[in-house]
């Protein structure tokens, strides 16, 4: 790249950004969705929701930990990974705690919309995260770890919120519960 300074890289975050090189020339351009194919769920369902390929270092153990620290029903749902059985950990139970495995665009749409909030607490940096933009543009509110680009995506107390701990992260489900699903959505939406 030395060689080659017209060559231009484009990073999905900040986070990204700051782990290359200073001397390349890079811009960050966050991940883009189809906006309009996420619905709106202006009320919640009562379920939090994990959603991602479940994976040890995504944190399902901690969503689990989260929902049973605040008593509310977590749907876990995302396609089982080698080396990781979800349906393993103490507390899925088939309904407080549910695994649905791997889900369509449409049930994810239904999932995200109806949440009361997506949790999304890693346990390693993650460039990006998807999953959280998709949320937000159903108007659920996040709550993630503060690794990766969390903190650059989520709005803290707009969008959700992002904390060190997944017990940080319990105590602010009542609060993330409170936001307004419209001004999340519309955050998102900018």
């Amino acid at each position: 790249y030395r060689q080659r300074p017209d060559v231009h890289i484009v990073a999905v975050s900040d986070y990204q950004r700051r782990a290359l090189p200073e001397y390349l020339n890079v811009s960050v351009i966050h991940h883009g969705i189809a906006f309009d194919e996420f619905p709106f769920g202006e009320h919640a369902t009562g379920h939090l929701l994990f959603l991602g390929r479940m994976l040890a270092d995504k944190g399902p153990a901690s969503a689990i930990r989260i929902a049973q620290a605040v008593d509310m029903p977590l749907i876990l749902a995302g396609p089982a990974e080698d080396g990781y059985d979800v349906a393993a950990e103490p507390g899925v139970d088939g309904e407080r705690i549910r695994w649905v495995g791997r889900v369509g665009p449409a049930e994810r749409n239904r999932l995200l919309a109806g949440a009361v909030a997506l949790l999304f607490p890693l346990e390693y940096p993650e460039p990006f995260g998807l999953v959280l933009l998709e949320a937000m543009a159903c108007g659920t509110p996040v709550l993630a770890s503060e690794l990766g680009a969390a903190p650059e995506i989520v709005e803290q107390g707009v969008t959700g919120f992002t904390a060190s701990t997944w017990e940080e992260l319990a105590a602010l489900v009542p609060t993330a519960a409170a936001l307004d699903r419209g001004r999340v959505r519309r955050a998102a939406a900018e």
